[in-house]
């Protein structure tokens, strides 16, 4: 009798649930499909996008984000309408299938998609159609619902909501939920497909407070009062936006209508707290950051307790106080370095298998400010602190979101500076990245807490340099050609090969000079060490197999020709020391795709040994954009050929290039020596930033790169 009871009251619980949740679905649509909303009334479309393969004819965004009354509990919710006409097959082939999220238990989604026909019928998707999709990523196992969107046809029109509310549980005791950051959001106002309007809502209500800004002249947003329960919200009516096109090297953030916001919820207890001095007043929406508000900020550590004993004990031990202070600084970074990762053997033999209790993660570049600051004010070293953006986010005087900001340290040296930079396990003292290399960022001074403002550079011309040596056989049948490829890679280009292609144990061989490597897994629990042992064994075993596979991905994606195999990595150098900065290694390469038999000769396509080539499509040679480049680059080939018994060689006039201008160049020489063919070439980008006036300046050393890989020798017999 009682578990009859107790079904009863699980099935009325379920019942209650169940009528709540189509009522609140019932209600979604009514606000999404038939609200006063003008704009989702609109199937015309303006005749100037009618090539254009889709148009967005309203778009709605709208996202609130609310503290319930006592309790430990936020609420976030997403809402977002389209109404978009399909114009040819690639739009068609686009939206023929959608994706939104799975609900779960404090997550409940709504959705809604209908047809609208050129002669004006409707129909409407069923969602109980949608597939769920499982996915996992790591440790985490999460899915989405998929649906199909049936007889779409070209001139059909697409009206789809999908409606997210999402309630976050802070913590138990609603004495310590003090605070929670939400995802900030950056929205460029061109998108993919030409928008006829879109509007943008933000709602925030009890504690929660936003930092909000429109730039590269996007609208403003306007604070509005809702008639019916007068709440306040920010709301933004854009029209007219063309697409934006693919372009290469272009930032869309820093050229083009943009606007951004964060959502921070903040405690009113702990509201005064000085590491919250960025947050505005809630409800009301902060647009600016003053400088008296950032030196504050800077100068209460975000976290309070930090052991600076161990890169201390380190200078003080082998440094001493003949030293200089770029010495002590340099040194105390790599002692930091050097024990930040000191753990990473366990999570690289375990491939993130084991407990977490063994992993070392990443600290934030704020932690890092704070741990450096405090070590150098222990030992007294005179120091700067630099805050700046990078350049493809923003310009240091737009910085509204503390997400925006890059940390670093710089002390004086000479007339130079020594840059101090969170970095990662490759990076070295002395570097400045490069996304914030001229670019205008905020220095302060700890000494007085002065601040002022200054463009940031480096001295080293072409800090970022690979240099390639290829020494290529051809197969005595002439089908095979046989490449030793060594390279030294100098700059933050390495780090990319460093990742895939060294490890923990190659690192520690070149620390064990300066620094005590803990053996054996110390630490670990008696009962792992079986565990571990038979883990580092199995790794070790197969390490080579592990690198050729990573490295032949590498070099897959390099070349314009098919590789058969690579093999025979060796790293001669980590570059992970500023003494030995470039990162050196080794490796052969075999190929079929490269020679060719033609008669009684063959062609060898020796212009594509250098890597693939930007091609400048038709579409792209009058550019309207700035031109934005990640970092000034060089690269630089040297190409030996032996040439086989009984052949010469012809067509070596047309690899002699030389076009150099402000912007870059590309350079190659071609000869014969001792029986070999030697070229050398050199591709360089001299600019980070260039107007799109110039544009015509990088089209011409482009083409001229692009028209090397296509140059083929003869190999003539004789």
């Amino acid at each position: 009798m009682l578990n009859k009871l107790k079904l009863v009251i699980i099935l009325c619980f379920i019942s209650i649930i169940n009528i709540y949740a189509n009522k609140r679905a019932n209600e979604i649509m009514q606000s999404m499909w038939y609200s006063n909303n003008l704009a989702f009334s609109v199937t015309e479309t303006p005749e100037k996008w009618e090539n254009e393969s889709a148009i967005i004819i309203a778009k709605y965004h709208r996202l609130e984000y609310k503290k319930i009354a006592l309790s430990n509990e936020l609420l976030h919710n997403d809402y977002f309408h389209q109404r978009i006409k399909l114009n040819d097959k690639n739009a068609i082939n686009k939206y023929a299938e959608l994706s939104f999220p799975t609900g779960r238990i404090g997550h409940d989604v709504y959705v809604g998609f209908k047809v609208i026909k050129p002669n004006g019928k409707e129909f409407i998707v069923d969602n109980n159609d949608a597939v769920e999709i499982k996915a996992e990523s790591g440790n985490n196992k999460k899915g989405y619902m998929k649906l199909a969107i049936p007889k779409l046809e070209v001139g059909d029109i697409l009206d789809y909501y999908i409606c997210d509310e999402l309630t976050l549980v802070l913590g138990e005791d609603t004495r310590y939920c003090i605070s929670h950051s939400f995802s900030p959001v950056q929205y460029c106002l061109h998108q993919e497909y030409p928008i006829i309007e879109q509007q943008i809502e933000l709602k925030a209500q009890r504690r929660c407070s936003i930092a909000l800004r429109s730039t590269n002249g996007a609208p403003e947003f306007k604070l509005k009062v809702n008639e019916e329960t007068g709440d306040n919200y920010y709301s933004l009516v854009d029209k007219n936006r063309d697409k934006l096109d693919g372009i290469r090297w272009f930032y869309p953030y820093r050229a083009l209508p943009t606007i951004k916001f964060k959502v921070d919820y903040v405690s009113k207890k702990y509201s005064k707290k000085k590491w919250n001095v960025l947050l505005g007043k809630p409800g009301i929406a902060k647009s600016s950051i003053l400088e008296d508000e950032l030196i504050t900020f800077i100068k209460s550590p975000v976290y309070s307790v930090l052991n600076v004993s161990i890169p201390r004990k380190y200078v003080k031990e082998n440094i001493g106080k003949k030293g200089s202070d770029i010495d002590k600084a340099k040194w105390g970074y790599y002692s930091w370095r050097h024990y930040r990762h000191e753990k990473e053997e366990v999570k690289l033999i375990s491939n993130y298998k084991m407990g977490s209790f063994y992993l070392d993660n990443d600290v934030s570049e704020r932690y890092y400010l704070d741990f450096m600051h405090c070590f150098l004010k222990v030992i007294k070293v005179p120091h700067e602190i630099v805050v700046a953006a990078d350049r493809d986010i923003a310009d240091v005087d737009e910085i509204i979101l503390d997400d925006e900001m890059r940390y670093f340290i710089r002390l004086k040296d000479g007339d130079k500076y020594f840059y101090l930079t969170a970095g990662n396990k490759y990076s070295f003292p002395g570097q400045l990245p490069p996304e914030v290399v001229n670019t205008k960022a905020y220095i302060i001074n700890p000494a007085d807490w002065s601040i002022k403002k200054e463009f940031l550079n480096t001295d080293r011309d072409f800090l970022n340099t690979e240099n390639t040596n290829l020494s290529l056989a051809i197969s005595d049948d002439l089908k095979t050609c046989k490449i030793h490829n060594t390279s030294s890679i100098d700059g933050n280009q390495r780090h990319a090969y460093q990742k895939e292609l060294i490890d923990y144990y190659d690192r520690m061989a070149d620390e064990e000079a300066y620094f005590h490597i803990y053996r054996n897994f110390k630490g670990a629990l008696y009962s792992d060490l079986k565990k571990l042992n038979s883990l580092k064994a199995s790794y070790l075993d197969n390490k080579e197999t592990y690198v050729n596979n990573n490295l032949k991905d590498l070099v897959v994606n390099m070349y314009d020709f098919s590789i058969d195999t690579v093999n025979s990595f060796i790293c001669h150098q980590t570059g992970i020391y500023d003494d030995k900065p470039e990162f050196k290694f080794s490796y052969n390469m075999q190929t079929e795709d490269l020679i060719h038999k033609v008669g009684r000769n063959y062609i060898l396509d020796v212009g594509k040994l250098i890597q693939g080539q930007v091609k400048i499509e038709k579409e792209e040679l009058n550019r309207k954009q700035d031109i934005y480049m990640y970092s000034s680059r060089k690269y630089n080939y040297t190409i030996k050929v032996d040439l086989p018994d009984g052949y010469t060689v012809q067509g070596l006039d047309k690899l002699n290039i030389n076009v150099e201008n402000d912007q870059g160049g590309f350079m190659s020489t071609a000869s014969i020596e001792s029986g070999q063919i030697v070229i050398n070439t050199s591709k360089f980008y001299n600019q980070y930033f260039s107007k799109a006036e110039t544009w015509d300046n990088y089209i011409d050393f482009l083409n001229a790169a692009y028209k090397f890989t296509e140059q083929k020798l003869l190999i003539k017999k004789l």
